[in-house]
C-alpha cells in the first residue's frame, strides 16, 4: 500500500471517493475484527 498517496487528501472528487473507499475498509476491518473478537470470547 503506498502511505503516502492515502495519507495525503488530494483536492477533487477522486481524493474524496479515495478516503470514502478507505474509511469504509477500515470499518469493515474493525467490524470483522469486533465479531471474531466476540464469538471467539463469549
Amino acid at each position: 500500500m503506498k502511505w503516502k498517496t492515502i495519507l495525503k487528501f488530494d483536492t477533487g472528487a477522486d481524493g474524496f471517493l479515495k478516503m470514502i473507499y478507505v474509511l469504509a475498509a477500515t470499518a469493515v476491518v474493525v467490524l470483522v475484527c469486533g465479531v471474531i473478537f466476540m464469538t471467539t470470547t463469549f
